[in-house]
Parts: C-alpha cells; structure tokens; sequence
C-alpha cells in the first residue's frame, strides 16, 4: 500500500504532462546563460536544447583566444589523462575528446580549480556551425563534490566550446580537425537536469 501512495502521484505527473519548458538550469557562474521567451513552448527536450543553444551563439558568443595547457600531460590508459596531480577520466571511446585533453586545447583548471573531473559526450553542434574552419561542440562535465573530493556529483555541467582550425577545409575529419585547432569559445552553460 505504501508503494502505491508513492507510484500513483508519479504516475499521475506523468501523464498530466504539458508541453515541455526550459528544463535546462541556467549557470549561477559568471557566464550568465542567454535571455530566452519565457513564453516559448517546446515539444521535446531536444527542441529546448536546440533553442537554448542557438540563442546562446547569438547572444552571448564573443571569440577569444586560449591557451593550450602548457604543463605535462600523462595518458595513463584509454580513459585516464593526468595534469600534474589533477585526473580527467573519459566516459567516451571517442579519440576526439582524448585528443583535445592530451594535447591541452581543454584540461581541468578550466572547469574546476582543484578536483579531478570526468567527461562525457562529446557532440558536434552542426546545426549552429557556418564554416568550414569552425566548429561548435557540447560535452558534460562531472564535478566532485567540494565536501568530499572522492565523490562525484550526479548531475552533470553542460559545456559549449568553438574550435578554429584556420587550415581546415570541408574535407576534413574530425580527428585532424582537432589536431590543429585552437579553442576560440568556451562556456558553461549551467547544470543537465
């Protein structure tokens, strides 16, 4: 009996469902997210992430140059990279994201000053991609918990990126893309619910 009381009302939520909103949580960071309508309605999650980004390029996109990590990098095994005494662990097979952490485009004082860090998914955001010489990626971000270092937190932090490779051309794939690129844009674009 104590299982329905706690499965009916999830049930019931479930299928009183509306249209979807904005679910993503906007960062607290110093990068504010874009202002969005709040009166726009969404279909699906993907519709929302779609609109988030894209008003998130047009608003708040400013091209930068940054630094490459310039310190040692150890590749420990196919999924753990050491910056000094800091440890980036890759959820993905993808040697894409390997590859931007072993060549120092992104590591972890970028995202965290002090813990090790875990990454997933890396994706091409073609949809907001205009040039053969730039592309736009979102990955997540697993940060450990400031009281407890050993602990990570279960929601991840969604993360857009711009990458410029001034020899590109359409011709070519992802991995000598990132080879040769420089991180031209980097945002945190709040926590994944």
């Amino acid at each position: 009996m104590r299982i329905a009381k706690i499965i009916i009302p999830i049930l019931l939520l479930f299928t009183a469902c509306k249209p979807h909103k904005l679910v993503l949580k906007q960062s607290s960071s110093v990068n504010d997210g874009p202002i969005l309508d709040p009166n726009k309605k969404f279909n699906t999650q993907g519709e929302v992430e779609k609109y988030w980004t894209e008003e998130l390029f047009k608003q708040k996109y400013k091209k930068e140059k940054f630094d490459r990590y310039n310190g040692e990098v150890k590749v420990i095994d196919s999924n753990h990279i050491l910056f000094d005494k800091m440890t980036v662990e890759l959820f993905s097979d993808s040697s894409s994201i390997k590859n931007l952490f072993t060549s120092g485009v992104l590591y972890p004082k970028m995202f965290v000053p002090v813990y090790d860090i875990k990454v997933s998914g890396l994706e091409e955001i073609t949809f907001v991609n205009h040039s053969d010489t730039v592309r736009r990626f979102t990955f997540d971000v697993f940060n450990t918990s400031f009281s407890n270092p050993k602990v990570y937190m279960m929601n991840p932090v969604v993360y857009y990126i711009e990458l410029t490779n001034t020899k590109a051309s359409n011709k070519t794939d992802l991995a000598n893309f990132v080879k040769d690129a420089e991180l031209t844009f980097f945002f945190e674009g709040g926590v994944r619910m």
